[in-house]
C-alpha cells in the first residue's frame, strides 16, 4: 500500500501452519519483509477459499474498511476458465484435483473446493457495487466466455489465455506504474 492506493488482501496459505504463521489472514498489505507484512494482517479462523460465501465477505469487508474512489478485485490461485467437460486440463493429478469442477478459479488446498465462475459471479454482484476492474492471477481466464460471465460484475477484466507463472503477477510494476500516475 502507499498513501493513494490500498492494497487489501485475504490470504489463506496452506503450508503457513507449518512455519507457525497461522494459514488465514486479511487486511491492508504493508511493506517490509514477508514477515512484517504477515504479521500486520490480521488472524483469522481457517477459510475456504473455494466458498462464493468467503469472497462475498472478503470484498464487502474490503469495501467498508478500506473505502476508496475505485475498486479493483484480483483472484490469485489457479484456474481453468472456460473448458469444455472432455478435457483433461490435469492428466497425472491426484484424485482431489480431477474432481474439480471445470469453469472454476482459487483452489483450496485444504478444503479441496474451487470458485465455479457461477459462484464467483454470484458473490460479486451481491457483495458489491461492480469493480472497476477485475483480474484473475490464474491460469486460463483470459477467454471470451469469461469476459462474458463476468461483464455485470467490472467495467475492465485482466487475465491471460494461457498459464501463470506461479509467483504470480508482478504487482510492484504494476502497482508502482499507478502510484506514479494521477490519470490512471
Amino acid at each position: 500500500s502507499t498513501e493513494r492506493i490500498l492494497v487489501v488482501a485475504l490470504v489463506d496459505m496452506f503450508q503457513a501452519d507449518i512455519l507457525g504463521l497461522g494459514s488465514t489472514r486479511r487486511g491492508e498489505v504493508i511493506k517490509g519483509s514477508f514477515e512484517e507484512a504477515w504479521a500486520a494482517l490480521d488472524a483469522m479462523p481457517e477459510a475456504d477459499m473455494g466458498s462464493p460465501a468467503t469472497l462475498g465477505e472478503f470484498v464487502r469487508y474490503a469495501r467498508e474498511n478500506f473505502p476508496a474512489k475505485r475498486h479493483a478485485v484480483i483472484l490469485w490461485d489457479h484456474g481453468n476458465g472456460w473448458v469444455p467437460p472432455d478435457v483433461d486440463l490435469v492428466a497425472g493429478a491426484d484424485d482431489r484435483r480431477k474432481a474439480a469442477p471445470l469453469r472454476a478459479v482459487c483452489h483450496d488446498e485444504t478444503q479441496g473446493s474451487m470458485l465455479s465462475l457461477a459462484d464467483v459471479r454470484t458473490a460479486l454482484l451481491a457483495a458489491a457495487p461492480p469493480a472497476d476492474i477485475l483480474g484473475f492471477d490464474a491460469c486460463l481466464m483470459g477467454m471470451i466466455e469469461v469476459a462474458y460471465e463476468f461483464a455485470p460484475c467490472a467495467a475492465m477484466m485482466v487475465a491471460s489465455e494461457k498459464t501463470i507463472p506461479a509467483t504470480g503477477w508482478p504487482y510492484e510494476l504494476v502497482l508502482g506504474g499507478l502510484a506514479a500516475s494521477d490519470d490512471l
